[in-house]
């Protein structure tokens, strides 16, 4: 997940993005990365 921020960072930065496109695609990847947790079993 490391590089898909960074790459999002990236665009933010220098791609023009807004920064409230930012911070929904940054919750969306925060989100999904806190459900993996949750939804993988123990062993």
């Amino acid at each position: 997940m490391g590089q898909r921020i960074i790459d999002l960072w990236d665009e933010f930065t220098h791609g023009g993005m807004d920064r409230q496109d930012f911070m929904q695609r940054l919750a969306g990847m925060a989100g999904s990365a806190a459900d993996v947790p949750k939804n993988t079993k123990r062993r």
